[in-house]
């Protein structure tokens, strides 16, 4: 099994690594923003470890958030703005990560190689953060809609190219940590037990 140090180097990490580079242990649960988010959350509620939300998600958990990880920093200020004013999760320590520095974000993590997509880049996070066990709710990559979507609404994540870095990330990096809870995940990664 990698440790946190080396998944940073091989996810082209360079300079100095963050000071959060494998100072977390335990479970983490990860809430992506696919339209099975709640229903999936609903099925190991309460959680046993810490929470790490992807993107929009964030804004609407009413229970406590430690990590939050986005490819769109841009848009956090806001987002921390409207879980601070709903009073989600006030009181609690919360990290913001992202690929790049921007306004609220706490840590950067600099890796060239982070995949396509938030929910695998939050994973990645996790892994390296070191977290023993990951699982994934709300983030089927299966061309469903977001929580926030009209139903009618599809969308275009599932493709072949997410599910050839999916893949190669599991492969290379996750040594059966991640499971997830729904869609095309589940089945590139297997259900947690």
């Amino acid at each position: 099994m990698k440790t946190p140090e080396q998944l940073w180097r091989d996810l082209g990490g360079g300079g100095k690594p963050p000071a959060a580079l494998g100072r977390s242990r335990g479970p983490l649960l990860i809430l992506g923003g696919g339209s099975t988010v709640w229903e999936d959350y609903a099925k190991v509620r309460p959680w046993p470890g810490e929470i790490m939300a992807i993107n929009d998600v964030g804004q609407y958990l009413h229970d406590p958030l430690r990590h939050w990880v986005s490819f769109h920093p841009e848009y956090f200020p806001g987002w921390r703005a409207f879980r601070a004013g709903h009073l989600y999760g006030a009181g609690y320590d919360l990290t913001c990560h992202a690929q790049k520095h921007r306004e609220g974000v706490d840590v950067v993590w600099g890796v060239q190689n982070a995949g396509g997509s938030s929910g695998l880049f939050g994973v990645l996070i996790g892994l390296m953060l070191g977290y023993e066990r990951i699982v994934l709710a709300g983030i089927p990559m299966d061309n469903t809609r977001h929580f926030f979507d009209p139903p009618w609404y599809g969308h275009d994540l599932g493709d072949r190219a997410n599910e050839i870095v999916w893949r190669e990330m599991r492969d290379r990096h996750f040594d059966g940590r991640v499971k997830s809870l729904s869609g095309r995940t589940m089945k590139w990664l297997g259900a947690p037990c």
